[in-house]
This record gives C-alpha cells, structure tokens and sequence, in this order.
C-alpha cells in the first residue's frame, strides 16, 4: 500500500517541485528584467541630465582665450558675462579656469548668496580631473566620476555631489593655456536615480564614500565597510 502511495505521489511531489523552481527562476528572470530595464532608464536620465553640462563646456572651450585671461589681475571682464551664464544654470555649482600649473585662475560659485567670484583661490595640480585634462588634444572633453566635492584637500560640508566637465584651453597660436571646469550639482540627479526602484540601488565614489544608498539613506556619505 504504502509503496502504490509513493508510487503514485512521487510524480506529483517531483512535477510539484518542477513547476515551484520553474515560478522562482521565472520570477528571478522577470525581475532581472525589470532591473535591466530600469538600470536603462536611469542610465538614459543620466545622459540626459549632464547633456546640458557637456554642451557648455564644449563651447567655452572653443572662447577665444588668450594669455592675459589667466592671469587673477587682469580677467575680470569675464565676471559679469560668467555670472549671468551660472544663473542660468541651476545645476552648476562652480565655473573655474586653471592654469598650465594647476592654479587656479578664474572662479565662480554658487553660494546660498547667489553667484559669487571666489577670492581664495586654490592649487588643484595633484587632483586627477586636472592632471587627465591638462594632458588632452583640442576639442577632446573629460567627463569624471560622481563624486564628494572637495576643498583645500577635504571633502566639503555639507556635502556636495557633484560631476565635473572639463577641457583644455589653447590659445590662437596653439598654446596650451590651461583648463576650463565645470562642477555639475547631482543633487537632484540622485534624487531622481533614488525614485520608481525595483531594486535597491547604490552609488559608491572611488574613495568608497556612499553617494547614495536607497536601502539605508542615514548610511549615504558615509565611507564604505567591506
């Protein structure tokens, strides 16, 4: 009797099985869908969201800079143009022009004020977006990771996200003048990122800071356990 009953049941507990791992490989397929496609639209908000950044950087590298404009004393005829230009643009948080020596020429931010020409400028040869752009061919753009902003060598409080565009600058004559930057506030950019998730979702900057973390958001810019 009891072998007709396993005879008999075997099959069903065995088609049983099949179908529940059949529904959970099904289920994990979906969903791994479902983050495929949501990790395309984020990428495409992305895009389009440092669009605006990417445009304004290619034309100031095209500005028809010369020699004199990196020198603090005598560029101030870019204040008033470059102060209209930030307000414009919500989402940019600094404008700055550097030197061949990573000195900091030319710069502008966006402070709780308003638009405001920074005074204390700073030497920013040993940060990585400088020494890769220095180093670029006319009309070739560099683009850097999210990351924490920094001043003075110390990430900055209350903390800002930020992406920066660059270029290089070249004069006339073809010499190499300096750099021109762009700082990206992705404040709201991750805030959108963080919106319709079907998964949780994490940004982690090259010094392992959270730059956002949608499981634990008290956890965000805090430095990355293993």
């Amino acid at each position: 009797m009891i072998k007709r009953i396993i005879k008999y049941y075997l099959p069903l507990f065995t088609a049983s099985v099949l179908f529940s791992v059949w529904i959970f490989y099904n289920e994990k397929s979906n969903l791994a869908n479902l983050e495929l496609k949501d990790l395309a639209a984020k990428s495409n908000l992305i895009v389009e969201s440092i669009t605006p950044v990417i445009s304004s950087i290619f034309y100031w590298s095209q500005y028809d800079f010369v020699e004199a404009d990196f020198k603090p004393a005598r560029n101030s005829k870019f204040e008033e143009k470059l102060g209209n230009f930030m307000v414009g643009t919500n989402q940019f948080s600094q404008f700055r022009l550097i030197n061949i020596n990573g000195d900091e020429v030319f710069r502008i931010d966006r402070t709780n004020d308003g638009i405001q020409r920074r005074k204390n400028l700073q030497n920013k040869s040993n940060n990585g977006y400088f020494q890769k752009t220095i180093a670029l061919d006319s009309g070739v753009l560099y683009i850097s990771p999210l990351n924490l902003n920094k001043e003075f060598g110390k990430v900055e409080k209350p903390y800002k996200p930020v992406v920066r565009a660059s270029a290089p600058l070249f004069s006339g004559n073809g010499d190499r003048l300096g750099i021109v930057v762009i700082n990206y506030d992705a404040k709201a950019l991750l805030k959108s990122l963080n919106q319709e998730l079907t998964s949780d979702f994490y940004v982690i900057d090259s010094d392992a800071n959270y730059i956002s973390n949608s499981k634990d958001r008290s956890r965000e810019f805090e430095k990355f356990k293993v």
